[in-house]
């Protein structure tokens, strides 16, 4: 199934986070991976909308990452809360 088992031994943790990363490399460069990432921002945005936070931490998306932060952006124009931004 799509779950990961809730422990692993020390020594097999390594293997997994290599194969989760080439996994997600590859999808980052498949042709679902924009579909997803208009899915993701929509889901987060809305998120945050309910959440209605004062200030809203924002981080820098490294590699393959979901960089979801214009979308965030763009709708905090229309909410009164601050920014934190990664420097």
């Amino acid at each position: 199934g799509p779950f990961l088992p809730v422990s692993l031994d020390p020594p097999a943790r390594p293997a997994l986070r290599k194969s989760l990363l080439a996994q997600r490399d590859r999808f980052v460069r498949s042709a679902e991976a924009g579909s997803a990432l208009d899915a993701l921002c929509r889901h987060l945005v809305a998120a945050v909308r309910r959440a209605a936070p004062r200030c809203l931490g924002l981080y820098a998306a490294m590699g393959s990452e979901s960089n979801v932060n214009a979308a965030l952006v763009a709708d905090a124009a229309a909410m009164p809360m601050r920014l934190a931004l990664p420097s």
